[in-house]
This record gives structure tokens, sequence and C-alpha cells, in this order.
């Protein structure tokens, strides 16, 4: 969905999701979210660039920082 940047209601459901599981989850779901999400829509340029649209400004940063470490980080989101 990400990709097409299409049913935006769905998207917001998810990345809502997302982040209340990263707000409230202890150290292991954190964990979760940035190793099998974050690192995940970052594999692709467009999806990340179209999630930073839904990201509150906390995972946004999260998602920078996870870039950054991972030498892959495009300024231009």
């Amino acid at each position: 969905m990400l990709k097409e940047n299409e049913d935006i209601e769905t998207i917001r459901r998810y990345i809502d999701f997302i982040e209340y599981m990263y707000k409230t989850g202890d150290e292991a779901v954190q964990n979760i979210v940035v190793v099998t999400i974050l690192e995940y829509l970052g594999d692709d340029k467009d999806v990340l660039a179209n999630a930073f649209n839904f990201f509150s400004d906390d995972i946004r940063k999260k998602s920078i920082e996870v870039e950054r470490f991972l030498g892959r980080y495009w300024r231009n989101l």
C-alpha cells in the first residue's frame, strides 16, 4: 500500500498501530518495531518517503536513526 500510496485510511490505521506498539511496548516490542518494520520500510526509498508522511516526529526520528545506522539514509526525505 505504501508503494502506491493508496488507501490512505488503512495506511493511517497501520501506522497508528505501529506507533502505539512503539510508544507503549517494552524494550522487546520497541526492538521488534525497529528491526522488523522500520528497517524493512527503508529497503525501498519510495515506500519510506511515503511512510514519512504518516509518521509522528518520534517515529520519524527513530527511522532516520535506523537509516543512518544502516548507512542508507536518504537526505531528501
